[in-house]
């Protein structure tokens, strides 16, 4: 593994195909750190399931550990590299319940303030994508599970209707920046606690980024208990079960949902591309190998309890924030 402080003197400057091609670069070369999963409880009362979904701790960061730094990456991007490791982006239920169920908190109004808002450059800068990272790092440790300071691009009904896309088969989905101000209620519908400066919002293409755009997939298997499921649970491939008419809720807050962006290509590892799902192609099966093991939990963050931030910014800053954040 190379270090991000090698690295650094080599990626471009701000946002765009070719720091893309780097970040793809990076992860072929094995120069990302390795995902540390954990587990994620949705419970669907309708039919008295819960599923046990499998999520990493942190974000896809680059470096190795001790020297790395968390990058931004494109809706493009994003699906290029859950296809290339057989997992799947999230969705809003998913990432809610990942976000309230994290060991540590960072709320994201205080960490879109302060120092963040000072940083030479534009938003889509590298240099913008590291303050962010280092801005996280300052208030939580690695291991540990980390929710809130974050956007992630996820899976959305909304992208399978053309009609309802400014951008049309070249929108993106974002969604995130949780906190636990009153903004706008998270969009999962199972967290009355939690909001968002984000809704889901297509008015990026899946070629943009800035440095709010983070990669957190999820695994493509889930242990599904309660009536109906062996005592202990089964394994259910999280695709099936994001159709499926009694299972989608455990997924989905708003109905059964394809889990890939449908107009952009599926790229199983070790194959050429496919066209996307609008165009024919197929989500692959679940990697070989079987569901997988229990996510072993972390240590607990020396030093850090989980915690909520109450935000510190002024109300000038709120709506800087805001105007990068209500896209």
């Amino acid at each position: 593994m190379v270090g991000w402080s090698e690295l650094r003197a080599t990626w471009p400057t701000e946002a765009g195909p070719a720091r893309e091609k780097a970040v793809r670069d990076a992860f072929a070369a094995g120069d990302a750190l390795p995902w540390i999963w954990r587990e994620v409880v949705v419970h669907d009362p309708a039919f008295g399931r819960l599923a046990r979904f499998s999520v990493p701790t942190d974000t896809l960061s680059i470096g190795e550990p001790g020297d790395s730094v968390r990058v931004n990456v494109t809706h493009e991007t994003a699906q290029y590299l859950a296809d290339q490791e057989g997992l799947l982006l999230q969705t809003p239920r998913i990432a809610d319940a990942a976000q309230a169920q994290a060991e540590q908190w960072i709320d994201a109004t205080r960490v879109t303030s302060g120092a963040l808002w000072k940083i030479d450059g534009a938003p889509t800068s590298t240099a913008y994508m590291q303050a962010h990272s280092e801005a996280i790092d300052a208030r939580a440790n690695r291991p540990a599970s980390i929710g809130g300071p974050w956007k992630f691009w996820i899976n959305s009904k909304r992208l399978e209707n053309l009609d309802g896309l400014a951008l049309g088969a070249k929108s993106a989905m974002q969604y995130g920046f949780w906190t636990h101000d009153k903004i706008t209620k998270a969009t999962g519908g199972q967290h009355p606690d939690l909001y968002v400066w984000q809704n889901p919002g297509s008015t990026h293409p899946v070629t943009y980024t800035d440095y709010s755009e983070h990669h957190q997939p999820m695994a493509r298997w889930a242990l599904v208990e309660g009536p109906g499921f062996a005592p202990g649970g089964e394994f259910r491939d999280v695709v099936e079960m994001a159709k499926d008419p009694e299972l989608w809720a455990l997924v989905n807050h708003d109905g059964p949902i394809l889990m890939h962006h449908p107009h952009l290509p599926v790229c199983p590892p070790g194959v050429a591309c496919e066209p996307s799902p609008s165009g024919g192609g197929k989500i692959p099966p679940p990697p070989p190998g079987g569901p997988p093991q229990p996510p072993t939990p972390p240590p607990p963050a020396a030093g850090f309890d989980r915690y909520r931030l109450a935000p510190v910014a002024a109300v000038g800053i709120l709506f800087a924030a805001a105007a990068w954040s209500q896209k």
